[in-house]
């Protein structure tokens, strides 16, 4: 059985050592007398405190904090570096208050009264985004083999009155109408409009993505969402219509800025929480839903494109989708498709036909 990590006085370093992990460590310089002793001490105990939040791989001790710092350092490789930013910091918030906790002692209640202490997180989607952040480097220690299971699975999610849904045209035409054709925000509306383009991908657009040159011409970026996670790079193509050209050439003109097809009116490119706060003002003007977002215009986009006959996969690639359920989610919809009409005609012609019914839709339900 090894022996068991102390401080020790070595005499001809004048200095105090400890064997830790297979690594001579020095703790303290000087000769050896009390207060040199109590300084190794100290030193040594930081260091037994900080392996037991950073235990190794094959550890069957891991805590929230070790789980968490595997798995930004694999994340950071993989995801947009937007889309880290935003995760790093509910993760690193979370360290905070359970970085030293064990993950075999933690419970769905540790993640759901963080989430409760959080009072200006009002907004159910908010706590929703927090709450998928944590899980996510949980679930995929689990699925790495680093712990044995998410601890937080069976918590609590808050209630959502609805997913995200596409804008209606009602809604984008007042908000097109409120700020303007020819105003920033307009701008903005109707690139998102031309394109189904996430808005970071608005933000930013470079005028050395646009490539007039080709035929069709298109807009070609090459650092985008989803690049780190393909096996082969391509880029995110958005074909560019002869409004979308239009518009392009409009902004242009003004010659603002050689970098960023949209800036302020500083010249400077648009930060995510300006777009957002100028919605929102314009939002609460015209007294639209709070649920009219930028992201809607993306869904009306998708929503159009499954309904009037594209296939999932070509609407993915409008999108910029690599994972068609991804495509999916963005689907929505108040009536009934069309497939579904005609599977369900197949599906039950024979009982119907045994019961004489006619095919097609009914004239009048009675209820009794």
């Amino acid at each position: 059985m090894p022996r068991q990590a102390k401080p020790w006085h070595w005499e001809v370093r004048n200095a105090w050592y400890t064997d830790f992990g297979g690594v001579r460590r020095k703790l303290a310089s000087g000769p050896k007398n009390d207060e040199t002793e109590r300084l190794a001490m100290l030193a040594f105990h930081k260091l037994m405190l900080e392996s037991l939040s950073n235990p190794s791989l094959d550890s069957v001790d891991h805590t929230v904090a070790s789980v968490i710092d595997e798995f930004l350092e694999f994340a950071i490789k993989r995801d947009a570096a937007s889309t880290f930013y935003e995760r790093k910091l509910y993760l690193l918030e979370f360290c905070d208050e359970f970085g030293p906790q064990l993950v075999r002692k933690s419970k769905p209640l540790h993640l759901s009264k963080w989430v409760d202490s959080h009072e200006t997180w009002k907004s159910p989607y908010t706590q929703h985004y927090a709450m998928r952040a944590i899980m996510r480097p949980f679930n995929w220690g689990a699925k790495m083999g680093l712990i044995e299971k998410n601890p937080f699975i069976g918590v609590e999610w808050p209630e959502c009155e609805s997913e995200r849904r596409a804008i209606t045209v009602e809604e984008f035409t007042s908000l097109l109408d409120a700020a303007g054709r020819s105003s920033r925000l307009g701008e903005i509306l109707r690139f998102l409009a031309y394109t189904g383009c996430r808005p970071c991908e608005l933000r930013n657009l470079r005028w050395s993505d646009v490539r007039l040159d080709r035929s069709p011409p298109g807009i070609f970026i090459r650092k985008h969402k989803t690049s780190k996670r393909q096996r082969k790079k391509k880029p995110r193509i958005m074909p560019i219509l002869n409004e979308l050209g239009i518009l392009l050439a409009e902004i242009a003109a003004r010659h603002e800025s050689e970098e960023f097809v949209f800036v302020t009116d500083r010249r400077t490119a648009w930060a995510r929480s300006s777009i957002q706060q100028s919605l929102r003002r314009l939002r609460r003007r015209i007294a639209l839903p709070e649920d009219v977002v930028l992201y809607g215009i993306r869904h009306h986009v998708a929503t159009q494109s499954v309904l009037n006959g594209v296939d999932v996969k070509t609407t993915g690639d409008i999108l910029g989708h690599t994972n068609l359920r991804t495509t999916d989610m963005y689907v929505h919809s108040s009536t009934v498709p069309l497939h579904l009409v005609e599977a369900v005609e197949v599906a039950t012609r024979q009982l119907r036909n045994v019961q004489g019914v006619v095919s097609g839709s009914p004239a009048s339900l009675e209820v009794s």
